[in-house]
């Protein structure tokens, strides 16, 4: 929905039913008026809200910011990009990828068995290593298994500096990937 803020207009997002506590006790001058309040289709699915109240408890990100993050309909219609799809051929893919060292097999095992017994629930799982020791391949080869599942693969990246190398890695090792609002 498009609310007034000082002088601009912004988007803001219904998260839960206001108490009787908080309606009292704002003064009715004080209250805006909704501007706009959207299309039925902006609303949340509840996994991608649970994963962004989630996300904003673990990483202490204010909700507002990771639920803008997530929605697709706020972008400015002006800058509006589609998402896209890029194929790249079954022989470069295969030329592309890279084989495993054993340590990379050894915490894929883990990392693997991990993922297979808790189908359905949220997991959590940390792969330690030195920046260089290939600890992208082992994701990559992640997300290889879980979307031949038929499962969403969602990459967070510590570093806004490194989004665009990770992603031509993980655009190569995957062979697919969709992007959405990523200009390219």
């Amino acid at each position: 929905m498009k609310v007034p803020f000082g002088r601009s207009v912004t988007h803001a997002f219904v998260v839960e039913e206001p108490t009787g506590d908080s309606l009292t006790k704002i003064p009715q001058e004080n209250l805006k008026k909704i501007l706009d309040v959207g299309k039925p289709d902006e609303v949340f699915a509840d996994d991608v809200f649970r994963l962004c109240k989630w996300a904003h408890q673990y990483y202490f990100a204010p909700l507002g910011e990771v639920l803008n993050s997530a929605s697709n309909f706020v972008i400015p219609p002006t800058k509006k990009i589609k998402g896209q799809c890029r194929e790249i051929d079954e022989i470069k893919q295969n030329q592309i990828k890279k084989e495993l060292t054993l340590e990379q097999t050894n915490a894929l095992e883990i990392l693997e068995k991990s993922r297979v017994a808790v189908v359905g629930e949220s997991q959590v799982s940390l792969l330690e290593g030195v920046t260089g020791s290939g600890k992208t391949e082992v994701y990559i080869e992640m997300a290889r298994r879980t979307l031949a599942e038929d499962r969403g693969v969602i990459v967070l990246v510590p570093e806004i500096a490194l989004t665009p190398q990770l992603h031509e890695r993980f655009e190569q090792g995957l062979g697919k990937l969709w992007l959405s609002g990523i200009p390219r």
